[in-house]
């Protein structure tokens, strides 16, 4: 399940054990409609030790967008709501604190203009500002293609026959782009499209024929909203590939700032605010270890990976992000700061 730790501010996908009400509700799916029995893999005392009932989303999802929608509806004292299910107050406090840095709240939890923009999109607030400040860098055709991408299951399809895994790993380095994922699925979207969304050219190349079609229907209501709301579509130039990456990468930051990690000098990734340690995982496209980058999942499987990697300039996170990344507010003293540091005296000087 997916489950987020307000500490760490990460979501993360974790096993963990069924309750007895889900077991018992398993187990009633055998004789339904034609005799049949259902074996339990697991001995009677592993049952009895299960909880009762499973904990609702609510109390370990990420709340940032459900807040958002309360204060749309004129809910202002989220701290008293009266929830059905009361989700642990640091999770509420979290979820304030993201939507603050976005900039869709004020200090007073009043929705800004960017936060009543923000409402009208179905996605997470994270996506919803990429979405809105697309236009603005020249890109928002791209960041609507990408942010499709990352509300579909993983478009990459990884066979279990360990000959056709290698032939799979060769055609999807056909849409490999070295400075990240975000940019190695873009390329496979966009070779989607051009191939008129055959079902048989997904199979030639191993993707996810489901999960393209899907990311394609919502692009189409991403854009379609974006219009209606007079956020202008456009592109980067794609005949000069260095500047059209990189302008997407930079949009990317306008979301993600605050799921960005620092290298260490053990070749570790660290996020900033949080100190969590992570590699960057086996799947991805970056061929090199940049000393920034931005990540769309934090997983737990044997030992922590950042998922969906992409590499990002100290300069964009600054620009983007201030807030953020103010130095004069809670701020580890770690390898981050030092570069952030360093870096700001670098500009000054180079300005004198």
């Amino acid at each position: 399940v997916k489950v987020y730790d307000p500490d760490t501010r990460i979501e993360s996908l974790i096993v963990t054990p069924i309750s007895k009400a889900s077991a018992r509700q398993r187990s009633g799916r055998a004789g339904r409609t034609r005799e049949g029995s259902c074996f339990r893999l697991y001995t009677q005392a592993s049952f009895e030790g299960l909880e009762e009932q499973s904990h609702p989303e609510i109390r370990r999802a990420n709340l940032a967008s459900v807040i958002l929608i309360l204060l749309k509806l004129g809910f202002q004292d989220i701290v008293h709501f009266d929830w059905i299910d009361p989700p642990p107050p640091p999770t509420v406090g979290r979820a304030v604190e993201k939507l603050w840095y976005l900039g869709a709240i004020t200090k007073q939890m009043k929705l800004t203009r960017m936060g009543h923009l923000m409402s009208c999109f179905p996605v997470d607030p994270s996506f919803a500002v990429m979405l809105i400040r697309s236009p603005e860098i020249g890109c928002s055709n791209e960041i609507c293609s990408i942010v499709s991408l990352l509300n579909v299951p993983p478009i990459f399809y990884v066979p279990v026959n360990k000959e056709q895994r290698l032939k799979a790993s060769q055609m999807h380095r056909i849409f490999a782009h070295p400075d990240g994922d975000h940019l190695s699925i873009l390329n496979a979207f966009h070779a989607f499209v051009n191939n008129n969304r055959s079902h048989s050219w997904c199979n030639e190349h191993y993707l996810k024929y489901r999960s393209l079609n899907q990311a394609y229907s919502i692009f189409r209501q991403l854009k379609s909203i974006m219009s209606s709301r007079s956020l202008a579509l456009n592109s980067p130039d794609f005949q000069k590939p260095h500047i059209y990456y990189s302008t997407i990468r930079k949009a990317l930051v306008t979301g993600f700032f605050m799921n960005v990690a620092h290298r260490d000098p053990d070749g570790n990734y660290r996020t900033i605010k949080d100190q969590q340690v992570a590699a960057i995982h086996f799947s991805s496209t970056l061929d090199h270890t940049p000393e920034w980058v931005i990540f769309n999942e934090f997983v737990l499987t044997n030992k922590p990976y950042l998922r969906t990697v992409s590499e990002v300039e100290i300069s964009w996170l600054l620009q983007f992000a201030s807030k953020y990344f103010d130095l004069h507010k809670h701020f580890p003293k770690t390898p981050a700061r030092d570069s952030i540091e360093k870096y700001l005296k670098t500009t000054i000087s180079n300005q004198m």
